[in-house]
């Protein structure tokens, strides 16, 4: 009973601050497109790093949701990335929402990650969503560092024949092992050690142009990965 409120309490809290992250993130109110990366900058080098997309389709709500749904959802499970996944508690989830499912995903280095994911649709919007959750207890797994993530896919109606897709994707800072915070410079020195030899005065713009090519790579796989390069856009 506990794991079930926590995590319909979970989804509903992420649900209903849909609107808050939109506007945190800066994501314009305008026909505008957007295939970027913002971050939010808390002090002593640590960083939430989000990836933007926006883009107007040129249908229907009801039509794109036919469109993109199936694509969503095998984005927000993973169903292509190079892990192990297993769906928990099953019966108690579909208890919960039909369409919401928990799930571990444990890579080759056995690392683990527990996932929730939901759709939440209401007349004039569609909202999907994932978040992770710490890790259970679990004398199998190696756990190496934890940072949240989470993610929304929302589809909004803004007339007849015109959606809105927004994509935003959260990342915190991470927590390493020894459950302390680490900061942009870490992280970045973690993924590829010769930036730990950049000098101070360039660490930051070397930084974004790494976090440039990196969000634009990921944003257009997520592009082609929900078919949008397959339905009709408005002009921003």
């Amino acid at each position: 009973m506990a794991r079930r409120t926590s995590l319909d309490w979970f989804t509903q809290r992420l649900y209903h601050n849909t609107d808050r992250m939109l506007a945190r993130t800066s994501f314009p109110s305008t026909p505008m497109r957007v295939m970027d990366h913002v971050e939010i900058d808390h002090g002593n080098g640590l960083l939430d790093r989000i990836a933007r997309l926006q883009v107007d389709v040129a249908l229907s709500l009801e039509d794109t949701y036919a469109a993109m749904r199936t694509a969503i959802w095998s984005t927000l499970r993973g169903d292509n990335a190079p892990v192990s996944t297993t769906y928990l508690d099953h019966e108690m989830v579909e208890s919960i929402d039909v369409n919401m499912y928990y799930q571990r995903m444990r890579t080759p280095t056995n690392n683990c990650q527990y996932n929730v994911g939901r759709e939440f649709k209401s007349h004039d919007r569609i909202v999907f969503l994932v978040g992770n959750v710490r890790p259970a207890a679990d004398p199998n797994a190696t756990h190496v560092g934890w940072r949240s993530r989470l993610a929304w896919y929302i589809l909004e109606r803004l007339g007849p024949l015109t959606t809105r897709v927004r994509v935003l994707l959260y990342n915190a800072p991470c927590i390493n092992a020894n459950g302390e915070y680490m900061t942009w410079h870490e992280e970045h020195c973690k993924i590829d050690c010769s930036f730990c030899h950049v000098p101070e005065a360039d660490r930051w713009t070397t930084h974004q142009r790494f976090m440039d090519d990196y969000a634009a790579m990921y944003l257009t796989e997520q592009w082609h990965e929900l078919g949008l390069h397959l339905l009709p856009t408005v002009p921003s």
